[in-house]
């Protein structure tokens, strides 16, 4: 007799039924088919898995919510130019990572083309402008208009995000000066 109610155990319960695959979302085990203790702790197991399932769906649709939404900015350095021959600087020379850029103070009315880095003469001083780019030290280089060497300092930038996230990232200021003159 025991042999005969081992074997009937063993066949009555069908255990890839309660198994929870993925693939399938967790089958459905209705509270009718659940007459057995072995049934009702199957159903109980199947309830946890589909909830997993569907938790774990939902954490990349939650995730969206710290998504960067800046793709791209414009990092700021502002040179002043001090000294008794300030006035005479015609062309700001910027040198970083092995290339230079700069701007002339006789072209206002020229559009610059999309560049990485553009250098412009405002007011008393330049701005240099890079493309998501903070050097650390960048070589600055002013001539006057005849194209002499009035200047040449290499200087240690110390950049601040004035935009965006410390996640992300943003828009970084820095100011620094060249002195012309004797």
């Amino acid at each position: 007799m025991t042999d005969g109610a081992e074997v009937e155990s063993k066949t009555s319960f069908r255990p890839a039924q309660y198994r929870c695959p993925v693939r399938y979302l967790a089958p459905v085990v209705y509270r009718a088919e659940a007459s057995r203790p072995g049934d009702r702790r199957a159903l109980g197991l199947s309830k946890w898995c589909l909830a997993a399932v569907l938790v774990s769906l939902l954490f990349p649709v939650a995730g969206c919510a710290n998504t960067c939404t800046a793709i791209g900015w414009f990092d700021e350095l502002e040179v002043e130019v001090t000294g008794d021959s300030a006035g005479t600087v015609d062309r700001l020379e910027v040198c970083f990572e092995g290339s230079c850029y700069s701007g002339r103070a006789s072209d206002p009315g020229e559009s610059p083309q999309l560049e990485v880095v553009t250098v412009e003469k405002t007011g008393t001083g330049w701005t240099v402008s890079t493309s998501m780019q903070t050097p650390e030290i960048i070589q600055l280089s002013a001539y006057s208009a005849s194209g002499e060497l009035l200047a040449e300092h290499e200087v240690d930038l110390s950049w601040k995000r004035v935009g965006g996230t410390a996640r992300c990232g943003g828009p970084h200021e820095a100011k620094t000066s060249i002195s012309v003159g004797p």
